[in-house]
């Protein structure tokens, strides 16, 4: 499932169903970490499209402005539950 807002998306780590916890989420440093695969992989209009998507899914659409947070708003299950995790913030500052 893509998540589109013209053509930014972000990504859930995958589509394995029924759903799993830990499986199905849509997770901020997954998309950011495949965003940098892109680039890394000379895919640059794919990479800024995820990149600019999955910042926008965040830190602007989020319950929380200016968050870099683990679940995001498209994750089914949990929402943004998770939000006081810093994973996606090595990666975003690459």
């Amino acid at each position: 499932r893509q998540s589109a807002i013209g053509n930014l998306f972000t990504l859930p780590e995958t589509s394995w169903m029924p759903y799993q916890w830990s499986l199905n989420n849509v997770v901020m440093a997954e998309a950011a970490h495949t965003s940098l695969g892109f680039w890394q992989a000379n895919r640059p209009e794919a990479a800024f499209s995820l990149f600019k998507g999955e910042l926008l899914d965040s830190m602007f659409l989020g319950l929380c402005p200016g968050n870099l947070g683990a679940m995001t708003y498209f994750d089914m299950a949990r929402g943004e539950a998770q939000r006081d995790f810093a994973d996606a913030i090595g990666v975003n500052s690459r």
